[in-house]
């Protein structure tokens, strides 16, 4: 399987009286994940299912997504809001495992840990709106190939 790990991206600060999770995607974000996201058709990005955490702006970014790459409306699932770890992302692409390729739309500095958890390799950073692409068989330590990492300014060029 091909798991794309996509950090959300840039969102208003917090305001008095918001909660983190209804922070949404600025204007710039909304404009930048959509040129992210025709990167990733240019780079042949097709996944066959888009999970996503369900904060404002992981969702925001998962919908623009979802909408450019003309894959199904993303799935919510609590497992990827903020605090993931290994248990809840493999709660979260327990149903999805037979699929050759599945995104999950998430944050930092959950993704970053994941990714080099699952690769063996130390901690990542994972941008606003960057993308990693590793390649496995199950969700566990080291059994992963990191593919590729790229920034947001990449994607968009």
């Amino acid at each position: 399987m091909d798991l794309y790990f996509l950090r959300h991206g840039d969102a208003e600060p917090a305001e008095a009286g918001m909660t983190d999770a209804e922070r949404a995607l600025t204007r710039k974000g909304q404009k930048t994940t959509r040129a992210e996201a025709e990167g990733m058709a240019r780079l042949g990005v097709r996944p066959e299912v888009i999970l996503t955490s369900p904060l404002v702006r992981a969702r925001q970014t998962a919908d623009i997504v979802a909408e450019v790459l003309g894959t199904g409306p993303p799935i919510e699932t609590e497992l990827l809001a903020c605090g993931c770890r290994l248990g809840e992302l493999q709660q979260a692409l327990a149903p999805h495992m037979g699929r050759s390729s599945v995104m999950v739309v998430g944050h930092e500095p959950d993704f970053g840990l994941l990714v080099g958890q699952l690769s063996g390799g130390s901690r990542i950073a994972m941008k606003k709106g960057g993308l990693a692409r590793l390649s496995l068989q199950r969700i566990e330590p080291c059994a992963a190939e990191l593919r590729w990492l790229v920034t947001p300014e990449h994607l968009a060029t």
